[in-house]
């Protein structure tokens, strides 16, 4: 390297700056390119266009498209857009393209999507769905689908980007919707997706996508409506409910309108039956998931001691009965254990009083009973 600073490149004549853009290193190349094209203009693109085609290094490739692009010299641009190499100055160069297109040249805006729907690279990809600015012409939505289910995150993201950007609910079919929502699976471009959904009022379409959803999809998206504080009714919630996953049901209840209804009571009742009965805990797994099953517990013994004590009861099959005895042995353990235990500083603690909690505890036995008794009706 003879130059150490554009500072001393630009102080060359001509002749030698055409010479140092040909044989110089990669750094004075660049140099020597941005010289060469502040003095002599558009009469620079013969050795400018040269050297963007037979550079060995793809950084100084890049930096001749951004002259280029200067210059708005578009056939070299887009030759360097379809046949370079290197993926970066595949991608620099649709980014300029954009750039310098005029709003109602759609041959070259054509050309773009194109690219897009050949060039399989990510950072090409990305670089067409990020620069992408042409108010009357949009990327085709079913381009953007496919970009939107593509391997590489940034990818998926920049499609849900530009779907919501540009689109409306009324642009895609449920099942397309659905489809989609189901196959991201990051925060990012869930919630991006989502918050356009309910802007458009399809908080149906939310719920069938998580249905749909694979399990760690499917949080997310649950995660998301607990998060805005929605809430639904047992009938909307109802498929998602057969699920029976500790990790799926806590966020369900956090979601679900609780109603005097038998459905509701018995799914309750299976969750409180499942976290006391858990198995001693064996390996990490099983950890997480007895966690998530005494969290669900802890939320939503209220409410179906509350429910059972104010529906009529109604027979009920084997599996539920048994669910219900599960409930009751266990209440009835905790009411003999504090029924010795006579801690005033625990009570004082829990702002509670001993009898009353008690007494409470064992109606709720009765209530269960009555659910039980052969003679529920």
């Amino acid at each position: 390297m003879i130059y150490q600073n554009y500072e001393q490149v630009k102080e060359l004549n001509s002749s030698v700056l055409k010479t140092l853009l040909s044989n110089g290193d990669a750094q004075e190349r660049v140099w020597a390119a941005w010289e060469i094209g502040l003095r002599l203009g558009r009469e620079a693109l013969p050795n400018i266009s040269l050297q963007a085609h037979n550079a060995p290094d793809a950084g100084t490739r890049r930096h001749m498209v951004v002259v280029l692009a200067g210059l708005g010299h578009y056939s070299v641009l887009s030759t360097l857009a379809k046949h370079d190499p290197d993926e970066s100055v595949r991608g620099t160069t649709t980014q300029y393209l954009i750039r310098i297109t005029d709003q109602n040249d759609t041959e070259k805006i054509s050309l773009i999507i194109n690219i897009l729907e050949k060039d399989k690279s990510p950072v090409v990809m990305q670089s067409i769905l990020d620069s992408w600015d042409f108010d009357q012409h949009q990327i085709p939505i079913l381009l953007l689908l496919e970009c939107a289910r593509n391997k590489s995150e940034v990818v998926r993201n920049s499609s849900i980007r530009q779907i919501v950007k540009n689109y409306g609910a009324n642009d895609l079919s449920t099942n397309q919707i659905v489809f989609l929502l189901a196959d991201q699976r990051t925060r990012e471009s869930n919630f991006l997706f989502l918050n356009w959904l309910l802007d458009w009022d399809l908080h149906d379409v939310i719920i069938l996508s998580a249905e749909k959803a694979p399990q760690s999809s499917k949080l997310i998206i649950l995660d998301f409506l607990v998060d805005k504080n929605l809430t639904f009714s047992w009938e909307t919630l109802k498929n998602l409910s057969q699920i029976k996953i500790p990790d799926t049901d806590i966020r369900i209840l956090s979601i679900l309108k609780i109603e005097n209804n038998l459905e509701i009571l018995l799914w309750l009742a299976f969750g409180l039956a499942r976290a006391i009965n858990l198995p001693k805990i064996k390996s990490h797994s099983q950890y997480l998931e007895q966690q998530s099953a005494s969290n669900f517990y802890d939320s939503a013994k209220d409410h179906f001691l509350t429910l059972i004590k104010v529906m009529v009861p109604q027979k009920i099959d084997s599996s539920d009965s048994n669910n219900f005895q599960t409930i009751m042995n266990h209440l009835e353990n905790d009411i003999e254990y504090f029924d010795e235990y006579d801690d005033e500083d625990f009570w004082e603690d829990e702002g509670l009083n001993s009898e009353e909690y008690i007494k409470e505890m064992e109606f709720n036995c009765t209530c269960i009973k009555k659910w039980l008794s052969k003679d529920a009706l």
